[in-house]
């Protein structure tokens, strides 16, 4: 059926970020953590988040997106992440668990994560991933190396040291072609040509089909549709 979220032109992407206190025409950093202590960045950001995804520089905006469970299982990384967003410009917090991630992902021009699933939805608009790697990851009861979240890293750059984290950011905000070879080698994995938002309505399609006895072949054209609006997981 395809990928269920949709890319951004500028204009959307600007409108966004006026409506939401971010400067528009300034390059924005999403981060979208996992939750699990032993694989996700968050317990290595804290309440340093902001100041390791901008490093030196200022004119960035800074999207904090929790996941879902961390203000549930993780109150101490939800505090921290209020913290280092409280007062300051050009950050936004998204507070409330059951946000809708979407949106984020649509204003950001870079994703900075660990092994959620968010990267595997963040490929489909073919933007700079920041993978960082958990020391601890083998204590993790979930942890596979087998698994696409730790054999396809090569997506993006990947970091080990979480003090490395400005200068990837650096470098994707200033070559966000570097990877794009192994992007769209796994993005056509996942999802083939079908990154035009309209999963939903081939999903309907092909209900419907089934229900009448006829034959499901394809859905109309894309072109001059507006971005879609359709839920993607929020892993």
């Amino acid at each position: 059926a395809g990928y269920a979220g949709v890319r951004a032109d500028a204009t959307e992407q600007e409108s966004w970020h006026r409506a939401n206190a971010l400067t528009p025409g300034q390059k924005t950093v999403l981060f979208a953590p996992t939750w699990n202590r032993d694989l996700s960045a968050a317990g290595l950001t804290r309440e340093r988040t902001v100041e390791l995804l901008r490093g030196e520089r200022e004119d960035i905006n800074v999207i904090i997106k929790p996941h879902p469970h961390t203000a549930r299982l993780r109150p101490d990384w939800h505090g921290a992440f209020r913290k280092a967003a409280r007062d300051r410009a050009n950050v936004w917090f998204a507070d409330d668990p059951a946000a809708d991630i979407v949106p984020f992902l649509r204003a950001a021009d870079v994703l900075v994560s660990d092994v959620s699933s968010v990267i595997f939805s963040y490929l489909a608009l073919d933007r700079p991933i920041i993978l960082v790697t958990h020391p601890d990851r083998e204590r993790d009861h979930g942890y596979d190396p087998q698994g696409i979240e730790w054999q396809w890293r090569d997506m993006g750059e990947e970091i080990f040291q979480i003090e490395d984290l400005p200068g990837a950011v650096a470098r994707a905000l200033a070559d966000p072609g570097q990877f794009a070879a192994r992007r769209a080698h796994y993005r056509q994995l996942l999802f083939g040509n079908l990154t035009d938002g309209r999963a939903a309505e081939r999903i309907a399609a092909r209900i419907g089909a089934l229900g009448t006895g006829t034959e499901f072949n394809s859905v109309p054209s894309t072109r001059g549709l507006s971005m879609g609006s359709d839920p993607i997981d929020r892993g």
